[in-house]
């Protein structure tokens, strides 16, 4: 299938990434500093990443045409990825309100590992295997709700 510039999938998630990564570059620069800042900031992070994980994965994930046990991996993937970052940030904030000292390399790297993987891999693929009319469909819905935080 000929992949429609105009409804991009790859670039509209890639751009949502951009602005959670604002917010863990924030929380990764204020950790074991300022432990209300660092909290607030985590707290903020948590919401963003909560919602475009939800977007992803109603709107994305479960309309990837998953036609071999390969795809499927893909896809279960993704959705433990999910699953990891968020105990991760859970786990983060219980050890920031008990002034702990907080190390956050595991999270970079999965989060960097998971975005790399989407950008790079997942995303481009889903560009060239859902039609263009169900890519317009996916497209409007995500942007629409992406717009509304």
């Amino acid at each position: 299938m000929k992949q429609t510039n105009e409804y991009t999938i790859s670039q509209l998630m890639v751009d949502d990434h951009k602005h959670i990564m604002e917010h863990f570059t924030t929380f990764f620069m204020l950790v074991n500093k300022d432990k209300n800042e660092s909290l607030r900031v985590l707290n903020n992070l948590q919401w963003e990443l909560e919602r475009h994980l939800l977007i992803e994965e109603k709107e994305v994930f479960l309309t990837y045409p998953v036609q071999s046990s390969n795809d499927q991996k893909m896809v279960d993937r993704l959705f433990a990825d999910h699953h990891e970052i968020l105990e991760k940030i859970d786990s983060l904030q219980k050890e920031i309100k008990r002034d702990e000292v907080v190390d956050c390399t595991s999270l970079k790297a999965l989060w960097l590992r998971h975005e790399s993987f989407e950008r790079d891999v997942f995303y481009p693929a889903m560009d060239i295997v859902v039609s263009d009319v169900k890519k317009k469909e996916i497209y409007q819905k995500v942007n629409t709700l992406i717009e509304e935080r």
